[in-house]
Formats: structure tokens, sequence, C-alpha cells
């Protein structure tokens, strides 16, 4: 029976082991990157705007 056991752990096994953590594109970025991805970002047409009562002057303060 413990025999049994022991084969069934040696067969279904996990090893972990640290995944390699990514590098944020700051810090990978060359300079010519940069500010490419910025006006990407700026001119991206995809999230929602504010709507116009944000931006009136008494809702500003809120």
């Amino acid at each position: 029976m413990q025999s049994d056991r022991d084969s069934v752990a040696k067969q279904y096994r996990l090893i972990l082991s640290p995944v390699p953590l990514e590098q944020p594109f700051w810090a990978t970025a060359t300079p010519e990157e940069r500010p490419e991805r910025l006006h990407q970002w700026v001119h991206h047409k995809d999230g929602p705007n504010l709507p116009d009562e944000a931006l009136r002057r008494e809702n500003i303060y809120d």
C-alpha cells in the first residue's frame, strides 16, 4: 500500500520554480522608443472621454 502511494506521489510531483520578473518598459526602452510610445498613448481613442459635467467649474472642486 505504501509503495503504491510512493509511486503515485512520484508520478504526480509538482516542481515549482520562480518566474523571472519582466523588466518594465521604462527600464528597457531606448530614447527613441520612449517618445514614440508616449505619442501612441496620448493619441489612443479606446478609452471613454470625460463627460461635459466633469469639466464644469462648480464640479471640479467637489
